[in-house]
């Protein structure tokens, strides 16, 4: 996927054009999708997924709206989300991370080619940098954290909650966080208090955003398509290669109108569940499912694909307007042989823009069936062009169709397929990551055994130092029940004592060879043994319960 050299020629001024191209330099990103876009995909994608009642279900009562307080401010569940999905770009500036924009620097962390599996190649054929799958699961090693290592990594998130969870955080002597404009350290311990706790928590919604942000910009077709659109610095500043698709959707972000708010809700936004399907781990399937590197030479439009897949297949970028070999060649797409207008048929249609001044002008289009975007590419017939060819003096007249993407209507239909899409993948994956329930029958402190008899009395009155627990897997995806099979189940308990402090403390763990499904007459009998006994005269207002997304609170 190497871009086409761009060579510079004299054109006459016998020429008609149906659109104008212009260049400018003006600035842009060095990634996908602005903040502002990124933050409005992420708040939907959390308002459309299951974390909302997730986190009530570990004691989050105000849902995604509940404030933790962090290593350097207190924000909302939601709001720390949406801090990591914008973070993901910042913290490349910040920290200058793997050189920034060197071979493996952070700038080129942002690509992801779903044919070649892939981050950015040069017209070289040199890869540069991780691709986004890549550094989505470049983890932390087990025994310390280190600088080239992404500590927002998937297998981060599920450290970072463990810890957050359980108050166990001696996985790492030393954790290592460039969590905001300076690097944040905490040393690893058992039985962190409530504060020390948050924080994990504030990390691991955090971790979470940089996750999104990756799905969300396998999206954007340039970052799925090889097409860089850098920084390039020269001696008076700094240039920028702007991509109309971007560009188009941060002002339609920033806008915060009624139309945008439309397509955030448009077809494609619901949770994205086909990762079930797949046994591709999580996240890679989120991005790519290998349909296209199956053979496959029909390009998808449906659900049943990584995101990846469907952009890099079903659109085009600034400087990959058909010279990829999805989506298909014009000529092969529509079968036009021809520039006659009476060749265009059905494919090439006239459409209208009106202006700020009160002017219409028309412009031509072309379709794409497949993905069914009417406004596919700007088009328009040139003749009688004047072209002075490169390795020589002489003049030829050639005939041709030009096309583009910077135009409002493409970017509108672009978006209106794309943006849905980014919701969705994002909420199905945070409903993947918060996919586990247990529905817990009984609770049973001070017993010396697995209890199974229902009527037996489990509050003794004494010194809590076990606990014997019932129960049942309610972990749903839609209205089926996903089994969970072989693990380690960990205790985690928290009670007010005598002088209103929140105490947290673990209750260990216990293997778990599977969990029977609830509805069902069965369920795991499992007993926990406390390394300090808790005295129950120090506990305040002493309640056991349990609360389930279907059943409320036992």
């Amino acid at each position: 996927m190497k871009k086409q050299r761009t060579i510079r020629t004299k054109v006459g001024r016998d020429i008609l054009f149906l659109f104008v191209i212009y260049l400018v330099f003006c600035f842009s990103s060095a990634f996908g999708y602005s903040k502002n876009t990124h933050y409005k995909i992420t708040l939907r994608a959390v308002e459309k997924s299951l974390l909302d009642e997730a986190v009530k279900q570990i004691g989050f009562m105000d849902g995604a709206k509940q404030e933790i307080e962090g290593s350097f401010e207190t924000e909302s569940i939601e709001d720390w989300i949406k801090y990591g999905s914008n973070w993901e770009d910042t913290v490349g500036v910040r920290f200058n991370l793997l050189g920034s924009f060197n071979e493996d620097g952070i700038y080129y962390c942002h690509y992801y080619n779903p044919i070649t599996d892939s981050g950015f190649t040069d017209s070289d054929g040199n890869i540069k940098g991780q691709s986004l799958i890549e550094r989505a699961n470049n983890d932390q090693d087990e025994s310390q954290m280190i600088n080239d290592k992404n500590e927002w990594s998937y297998q981060m998130v599920k450290k970072l909650y463990y810890a957050a969870l359980t108050g166990d955080s001696s996985k790492y002597y030393s954790w290592r966080m460039r969590d905001h404009g300076s690097m944040t350290t905490f040393s690893g311990k058992e039985n962190m208090n409530k504060i020390e706790r948050d924080q994990f928590f504030a990390w691991t919604f955090q971790a979470l955003g940089h996750i999104l942000h990756l799905v969300q910009d396998a999206s954007v077709p340039a970052h799925t398509r090889n097409d860089a659109h850098m920084h390039i610095p020269y001696t008076g500043g700094i240039l920028q290669d702007t991509e109309p698709y971007e560009d188009w959707t941060e002002i339609q972000a920033e806008s915060g109108g009624d139309e945008f708010n439309a397509i955030l809700n448009g077809n494609g936004s619901d949770p994205w569940t086909y990762w079930k399907e797949s046994d591709i781990k999580v996240p890679d399937v989120f991005i790519d499912t290998g349909y296209l590197e199956n053979g496959q030479t029909t390009p998808r439009a449906g659900l049943n694909q990584g995101i990846a897949e469907y952009s890099h297949s079903n659109f085009l970028s600034k400087d990959t307007i058909f010279n990829n070999d999805y989506p298909e060649t014009i000529n092969t797409l529509h079968d036009l042989d021809s520039v006659g207008m009476a060749q265009y048929g059905d494919v090439i249609f006239k459409d209208y823009r009106h202006f700020d001044n009160g002017k219409v002008h028309s412009f031509f289009y072309v379709k794409n069936d497949t993905a069914q975007i009417d406004h596919f590419a700007l088009c328009g017939i040139a003749w009688h062009i004047k072209q002075m060819e490169f390795w020589g003096s002489q003049h030829v007249n050639t005939v041709g169709i030009s096309y583009s993407v910077d135009d409002p209507l493409v970017n509108k239909d672009y978006a209106t397929k794309l943006i849905p899409r980014a919701v969705g993948y994002s909420a199905g994956l945070l409903d993947y990551f918060f996919r586990g329930k247990l529905h817990v029958k009984r609770i049973m402190p001070s017993t010396e055994e697995e209890i199974d008899d229902p009527f037996h009395q489990y509050d003794t009155g004494n010194d809590i130092d076990k606990i014997a627990v019932h129960l049942q897997n309610n972990s749903r995806i839609g209205e089926d029940i996903k089994p969970i099979g072989a693990g380690i189940l960990t205790l985690s308990i928290s009670y007010t004592d005598a002088s209103d402090t929140v105490v947290y403390r673990s209750g260990g763990s216990v293997n778990v060879s599977g969990i029977p499904a609830l509805g069902g007459g069965s369920y795991f009998a499992a007993l926990f043994t406390l390394e300090e006994p808790i005295e129950v005269e120090n506990i305040k207002d002493r309640k056991y319960y349990s609360r389930d997304s279907k059943d409320g609170i036992y």
